[in-house]
């Protein structure tokens, strides 16, 4: 069972898993916000098998399902949101980690996936990383350097941001074959807030790599 915890202690998230024999793993969660008073909701978990849950937008009631081990507060729109940091055992050949946000409405209803992440391949409602199933890929929240230009000088400058392994294929040939996929080994890639948006940033120096 993993236990997130908001830096507010507003939101506090308990997930947990049960593997199945085919490779895949069945989930369960709960959220509980704490105010003046607590509130449990439950997550049910809606098994989406091979859809691309990248692009879609997620309730309480209808759950990709992952473990979430790191909650980021952060403020979008004037208003505040939770980045989650998770874990998806997804098959036998691959696993998932992902980047998501979870939003609370003034009625307490929860929802996960807006639009704040500035990708490569545009704005995305979350990140979803795809790997072998036998890799072992970074993601996490960490304080580390990024060279910025300023007044046309490059100027290191340490900031929190989410690290992740940048993933490469096995062999050039298994190229867009995510069950192949591993990590570089000498690359990091990185996510920085900034104006409402995670930002991507690439090859980031990283200082801590365990």
């Amino acid at each position: 069972i993993t236990r997130a915890v908001s830096g507010d202690g507003f939101v506090r998230i308990f997930t947990w898993n049960v593997p199945v024999s085919d490779g895949t793993h069945l989930y369960w969660g709960v959220i509980q916000l704490l105010n003046d008073s607590s509130v449990i909701i439950p997550l049910k978990y809606l098994n989406n098998g091979d859809s691309e849950i990248s692009m879609e937008k997620y309730s309480a009631e209808n759950w990709y399902g992952a473990l979430y081990y790191k909650i980021i507060d952060i403020e979008t729109d004037n208003k505040k949101a939770y980045t989650l940091l998770g874990w998806d055992g997804y098959t036998k050949e691959a696993n998932r980690k992902l980047i998501d946000v979870l939003t609370i409405d003034e009625s307490g209803n929860i929802s996960f996936g807006i639009p704040v992440f500035k990708t490569d391949q545009g704005i995305k409602p979350r990140v979803v990383f795809e790997y072998a199933d036998k890799a072992n890929m970074v993601l996490r929240y960490d304080y580390q350097a990024i060279n910025v230009q300023k007044r046309k000088k490059i100027k290191k400058e340490r900031m929190w941001m989410i690290v992740m392994d940048r993933l490469v294929p096995m062999d050039p040939t298994l190229k867009s074959m995510r069950k192949y996929y591993v990590p570089s080994g000498d690359t990091y890639d990185g996510y920085i807030f900034r104006n409402g948006y995670w930002m991507l940033v690439e090859e980031i120096e990283v200082s801590n790599k365990q």
